[in-house]
């Protein structure tokens, strides 16, 4: 026998809610990707649109020895630019694209620099949430033989599907702007009235600059910390119903100053 009795077993509550999350976006539909965390600061300046960077923003994390590989000599700062380079790698074999991806970034320290790499703080570390949404809604069938584009929509439906799952009480949206997505489509995430990520369609520079021609990129970033500490494992229950589903086809009249 062990001279000494067994630590304490405690949960890993953010791995498993990381584990649900895979599991709901690929109910909807999406695909799992994992990308390198390697990058360079020219790389993701395409999620701009054009917009100079502020000059006010820490420099990058850099590798200290980068001479094998100048494509990857930075660590990155958002998922969301890794998540566009597999949309441009996929544009021209696949109509439908459908991803996530749930990764770290790493942001630097905001104090003055030492001189010696050695000596500089460890790179804050943050998990975030980034989803692309692109081409038709789902792939051809034959209830289906030409499914309908995919829409801001139906990447916001996808949210609310993962925002219910995780039984987050107080989550909304409320209208956003600025890159990398297009005026007037877009909404900045809150969880308990705090934003916590973007979601929108992606900006017809940012499209250009990932030399995506005419196709149309929906995509969202979220931090995950805030959807970890507001999900419940103590929800109540609610019983099913005993009817069956019905449903109906509604169309409505409103005043043209009604947004959506």
């Amino acid at each position: 026998l062990l001279n000494e009795p067994l630590p304490r077993q405690e949960r890993n509550q953010s791995w498993e809610l990381r584990g649900k999350i895979r599991s709901v976006l690929t109910g909807c539909g999406l695909s799992d990707v994992l990308n390198y965390s390697l990058t360079t600061p020219e790389a993701e300046s395409r999620l701009l649109a054009g917009e100079p960077p502020v000059d006010e923003t820490p420099p990058y994390v850099q590798v200290m020895n980068k001479k094998e590989s100048q494509e990857r000599s930075s660590l990155r700062r958002t998922v969301l630019a890794s998540l566009m380079e597999n949309v441009a790698t996929n544009h021209r074999e696949r109509k439908r694209i459908a991803i996530f991806e749930i990764g770290k970034v790493y942001l630097p320290e905001r104090g003055p620099p030492t001189g010696d790499p050695g000596d500089e703080k460890l790179p804050l570390e943050v998990f975030r949430l980034a989803m692309a949404l692109s081409g038709p809604i789902g792939e051809p069938s034959w209830q289906e033989a030409k499914p309908r584009a995919s829409s801001f929509h139906d990447l916001k439906g996808i949210a609310r599907i993962l925002f219910n799952k995780l039984h987050l009480e107080n989550a909304g949206f409320t209208p956003g702007q600025g890159p990398p997505y297009h005026p007037g489509v877009a909404a900045v995430v809150l969880i308990d009235g705090t934003p916590a990520g973007t979601i929108g369609k992606i900006h017809p520079k940012v499209i250009e600059a990932y030399d995506l021609g005419d196709r149309e990129v929906f995509a969202a970033e979220l931090d995950l910390d805030p959807l970890i500490d507001g999900s419940r494992t103590d929800y109540p229950f609610r019983k099913f119903s005993s009817q069956p589903a019905v449903y109906q086809d509604l169309a409505l009249v409103v005043n043209d100053e009604v947004p959506a």
